[in-house]
C-alpha cells in the first residue's frame, strides 16, 4: 500500500487505553488514553502554523497545533501480559519545525497568526536541535507507575537518538504536551488533571518549573494561544467543564484558569485563525454541547462583544453512541474530522466529518469500520489523514482528496 507523504521528521509517541472515554470516569475526573503532538522544522515560517502529524505503526505520533507551537506527549500502558509496551509515551518541542527545540525565526514570525507572544520570550537558536520529550509512567519492572520523563536527540530524518536527560515531573498518560514557539518551554497535562510545566534547553536538558500545578480547571488537553494558555475539562458543565483561559508568562509562570464558555464532554480544540480556515479567531470544540445546551458533535465557537457565542454545530454520527476522541482539521481547512471510539454499542467504531465554510459546519459523511481512532493526524500536504487506532495498535492512512466524492478513504494500515 502506499505510504504517506508526511515529512519523516514527524516523530512522536502515543499511547492508548481501552476505558479511556468512559462517560462516568470523565465525570468522575479521570482521564485515560493518550495522544500527542509535536512541533518540527521542516514547515517554513509561513506554515509552521499548521497541524501535521506522523505516527508510526508501534503508536508514535508527531504532529503541530493549529498555531504551530504544540510538542506532543504520550504513555505507556502495560500489555495483555501485565508488562510494558516499551516507550509508550512521548513529545517534542520545536520552533520553526516539528520536532525542533528552537529556531531562527524571528520575533514576527514566531508571533504570525495571532500569536502574542513578545520577542522577549523567544530564545533565538538557529542551531537548536530536536528533541522527543518521552514519559515513562509505567517504566518500573512491575509496571508501577513513576513520574519519570525522558528526552531524546530527534534527526531531521525521525532517526531518534539515545537518551540525552532524565527527569521527574507530575505522571501523564493523556493529552498534550504543547510548546512555546520558540520551543524553549513545555506543558503537558497531567493525569490528576494538573499541569506540568519545563524549560528544555538547546541541549536537551530540562528544568521542571512546575511538577504539578493545579490552575483551577481538571486538565485533559492544552493549547497555545498567543501570550495565554487554553485548557479543556473535559468534564460536564455543572462539574466544571469547559474551554478555560490562563495567562503565561515568559517565564513560564501560569496565572489562574478563567472559563471562558462550558462545555460538556469535551475532547479537543483547535483555533481557527487563519483566513484559509474558518473565518476570524474562532474555536472549533469537540464536545458533546458547547457554550449553549445545543447537542452536537462539533462546535464553531466565537468571542462576540456579548461574549462567547455557539456560532454553528454538527452532529456527525445518527445515534447517541459515541464517545468522541479525537479532532483534527485538513491542511486546506475544508474538513473537519471527529473519531468515536466507544466500547458499549455492538455498532462499528467510525470517524465522521465536516464541511466548513464561513460560520458553517455541514454533516458530509462518515468512514467505517474504523477500531478505536483514538487521534487524527492531518498531512501538511492535503493528501491523507494518520489514523491511530490504540486497541489494534496500528496506524491507518485516510486517503483524502477535495475534490472526490466520498473526499476520505480507508487506505490500509501502515506497514
Amino acid at each position: 500500500m502506499r505510504q504517506p507523504t508526511l515529512p519523516l521528521a514527524l516523530v512522536g509517541a502515543l499511547l492508548v487505553t481501552a476505558c479511556g472515554n468512559d462517560q462516568a470516569a470523565r465525570d468522575a475526573h479521570q482521564t485515560d488514553g493518550t495522544a500527542t503532538e509535536v512541533t518540527d522544522a521542516d514547515q517554513d515560517a509561513a506554515d509552521a502554523g499548521d497541524s501535521a502529524a506522523e505516527t508510526s505503526a508501534a503508536g508514535l505520533t508527531a504532529g503541530t497545533d493549529a498555531r504551530g507551537s504544540d510538542g506532543g506527549e504520550t504513555e505507556e500502558r502495560p500489555d495483555s501480559a501485565g508488562g510494558t509496551d516499551g516507550d509508550a509515551s512521548a513529545a517534542t518541542h520545536g520552533g520553526d519545525a516539528i520536532g525542533e527545540a528552537d529556531d531562527s525565526r524571528d520575533a514576527g514570525d514566531s508571533a504570525h497568526r495571532g500569536d502574542s507572544v513578545g520577542p522577549n520570550c523567544l530564545t533565538l537558536a538557529p542551531g537548536h536541535r530536536r528533541h522527543l520529550v518521552v514519559a515513562r509512567p509505567y517504566s518500573e519492572p512491575n509496571g508501577a507507575y513513576t513520574n519519570r520523563w525522558e528526552v531524546l536527540p530527534l534527526a531531521a530524518d525521525g532517526t531518534l537518538g539515545k537518551v540525552v536527560a532524565s527527569f521527574e515531573m507530575g505522571r501523564a498518560h493523556a493529552g498534550h504536551v504543547i510548546f512555546r514557539p520558540d520551543g524553549a518551554l513545555g506543558v503537558a497535562p497531567g493525569a490528576d488533571g494538573t499541569l506540568g510545566v519545563f524549560a528544555l534547553a538547546a541541549d536537551g536538558q530540562v528544568t521542571v518549573l512546575a511538577s504539578a500545578l493545579d490552575p483551577g480547571a481538571y486538565v485533559s488537553d492544552v493549547v497555545f494561544d498567543g501570550d495565554r494558555l487554553l485548557l479543556v475539562d473535559g468534564n460536564w458543565p455543572e462539574n466544571g467543564g469547559g474551554i478555560y483561559a490562563a495567562s503565561l508568562g515568559c517565564d513560564g509562570a501560569i496565572g489562574p484558569a478563567e472559563r471562558l464558555y462550558p462545555t460538556k464532554l469535551a475532547t479537543h480544540l483547535v483555533v481557527q485563525t487563519g483566513p484559509e480556515r474558518v473565518r476570524g479567531n474562532q474555536h472549533l470544540v469537540a464536545a458533546k454541547q458547547a457554550v449553549d445546551t445545543t447537542l452536537g458533535t462539533l462546535h464553531l465557537v466565537a468571542e462576540e462583544d456579548s461574549g462567547w457565542t455557539r456560532l454553528a454545530g454538527a452532529a456527525l454520527f445518527p445515534d447517541d453512541f459515541a464517545i468522541l476522541s479525537a479532532l483534527a482539521v485538513t491542511r486546506d481547512g475544508r474538513f473537519a474530522l471527529v473519531g468515536d471510539n466507544q466500547a458499549f454499542d455492538p455498532a462499528d467504531n467510525r470517524i465522521g466529518f465536516a464541511l466548513l465554510a464561513a460560520n458553517n459546519l455541514t454533516p458530509s459523511g462518515i468512514v467505517t469500520p474504523l477500531e478505536d481512532p483514538y487521534d487524527l493526524v492531518a498531512s501538511p500536504y492535503d493528501d491523507a489523514v494518520l489514523v491511530v487506532s490504540g486497541l489494534a495498535d496500528a496506524v491507518r492512512i485516510l486517503d483524502y482528496d477535495a475534490t472526490r466524492t466520498p473526499p476520505f478513504l480507508d487506505a490500509g494500515e501502515v506497514d
